[in-house]
């Protein structure tokens, strides 16, 4: 049990009787040892915060014992005795220093009167110093929690905070960065996002010219063959189309074979016609020739 409450920064549990001596210690002193953090004053002060407090188990806020800041968990016991729980801000302390990003960020806790509990400025933490005129503080002591913007007094910075607080205790946790680190930040992720959209624009572009190259390219071959029937050359032949072509084009590519090879035929045909009509005539006009002859002679 006493290795558990040290780890969780326990300085001393015990209990006090109605005169405020101490009847019963679970953590091991010296006799006649005043219990660290529980001076005859604190004992007081403790009596007077649960004079008139209703409930079972109180946190108390923090209290400073020779120089020292302490919580107190306290029980009222039967015949006026007081079971007292002195926790440190060690523990606490420890996990404030944990929560750190970027080069400012960091976190921050306060009692529910607004005293510094934990806090990267140990000066701070050393007197529990009073922050409650502190925008987002007075938010905490009023157990709101959200996101909101402030000035910091010893960062000297605007600040952006994430802010909640404890259940029970009433404490209030809040998580700061500057703005300045937030915008930047920002900025680098834009620049970032507008690297990686330019390169995907770029890789869009280079597949688009590709695809406008391999689907263009079987177009050119048949434009071109009918250009070149258009101009008279009946022998034009279609190229073959580029490998792994489209089928749509493929069909295409063949629907214009058939054509050419008709044009073709019809021209061929043409041809013979236009060789026999001749030869016809050039007969005709020798015969006539010939006729015409013989009918001179006497």
């Amino acid at each position: 049990m006493t290795r558990l409450l040290l780890s969780l920064s326990f300085h001393h549990v015990c209990v006090l009787n109605s005169e405020n001596k101490v009847v019963q210690s679970i953590m091991r002193q010296a006799p006649g040892e005043t219990p660290l953090g529980i001076s005859m004053n604190t004992r007081r002060v403790l009596r007077d915060v649960v004079a008139n407090f209703k409930g079972d188990i109180l946190i108390s806020d923090l209290i400073q014992d020779e120089g020292k800041s302490y919580f107190y968990l306290l029980k009222r016991l039967d015949n006026g005795q007081l079971a007292v729980g002195v926790l440190s801000t060690q523990f606490i302390r420890g996990v404030q220093q944990a929560i750190t990003f970027g080069d400012r960020g960091h976190s921050m806790i306060v009692d529910k009167k607004g005293r510094v509990v934990a806090h990267p400025k140990k000066e701070w933490e050393r007197t529990a110093k009073d922050a409650s005129k502190i925008s987002i503080v007075q938010k905490m002591m009023r157990g709101d929690s959200g996101v909101t913007t402030f000035y910091s007094p010893p960062m000297k910075a605007d600040m952006i905070a994430g802010y909640t607080i404890v259940p029970r205790s009433g404490w209030g946790v809040m998580v700061p960065q500057p703005m300045k680190e937030l915008r930047a930040q920002a900025t680098e992720i834009r620049y970032f996002t507008l690297t990686i959209s330019a390169f995907g624009i770029l890789i869009a572009v280079m597949i688009s010219w590709w695809l406008a190259k391999f689907l263009a390219r079987p177009l050119v071959v048949v434009e071109q063959a009918a250009t070149r029937i258009a101009n008279g050359n009946t022998y034009a032949e279609l190229a073959p189309l580029p490998p792994n072509s489209p089928k749509e084009l493929e069909s295409l590519h063949k629907s214009f074979a058939r054509m050419f090879d008709e044009i073709r035929e019809r021209q061929n045909g043409l041809l013979i016609a236009k060789t026999q009509s001749e030869e016809a005539n050039r007969a005709k006009s020798e015969f006539l020739a010939n006729m015409s002859h013989e009918l001179r002679k006497p």
